[in-house]
């Protein structure tokens, strides 16, 4: 009996339908022409590279659903596939994006997100889910966006079409001074310049004196 399917020379494959039968994998290639995709309920790894043109993914069920390895392949239904798999323990989204159907929704696919284990661009393990993506959602609360930034760094938050990043600046000894989010595009300001926090102190040595210099980089646009 087959259980998993080696396509990975088909680029010019555009329909994979497999519904009734008994696989649990394909191995599609890295980059190609699908458009349609059916996977029966036995499907236990989900695995997409570099497929820009996918219109439609069905899975008959979600319930074996294990693995989750999605780079470079938009409109794929993430929250759904997420939240539908009871089995799910690897996850790795590069590069992708899905929209939130709310703020709720959301932190139930962080709570998911936080029990399952990643995989590197090697295919290695990793302690956590990896998640280099965007996400869309029409509200947030600042508290959960530091939250999703603390857990999630590389996962940005798109908010009515604007993208947040969570700006920390911190010490020498790595102790955080200021925070505040900030709108992509924009240049990121500096709190001192602006009065917002004193200068950063650092107490002399022996043999040493220091003197504020301003910061190591304020990031651009």
């Amino acid at each position: 009996l087959t259980k998993s399917i080696d396509a990975s020379g088909c680029y010019g494959l555009e329909k994979f339908k497999a519904r009734g039968s008994r696989i649990t994998s394909v191995n599609f290639s890295d980059g190609g022409r699908l458009k349609e995709i059916i996977l029966p309920e036995t499907t236990t790894n989900l695995t997409l590279k570099n497929q820009t043109e996918i219109e439609s993914l069905v899975i008959d069920s979600y319930d074996n659903l294990a693995t989750i390895h999605l780079e470079n392949t938009p409109t794929l239904p993430i929250e759904k596939l997420i939240l539908n798999s009871p089995k799910l323990n690897w996850v790795r989204l590069y590069n992708v994006e899905w929209n939130a159907t709310s703020e709720d929704a959301l932190k139930d696919v962080v709570e998911k997100l936080k029990e399952c284990k990643g995989i590197s661009a090697t295919g290695q393990e990793e302690n956590k889910a990896a998640v280099h993506a965007r996400v869309h959602v029409t509200e947030i609360s600042d508290a959960f966006l530091e939250e999703l930034n603390s857990i999630f760094p590389e996962l940005i938050v798109v908010i009515n079409g604007v993208a947040k990043y969570y700006i920390k600046y911190v010490d020498i000894d790595n102790t955080e001074l200021y925070h505040y989010i900030a709108n992509e595009g924009e240049n990121v300001i500096d709190p001192v310049e602006k009065e917002l926090i004193d200068q950063p102190y650092r107490a002399p040595s022996e043999d040493t004196i220091y003197y504020y210099d301003g910061w190591r980089t304020l990031p651009e646009n």
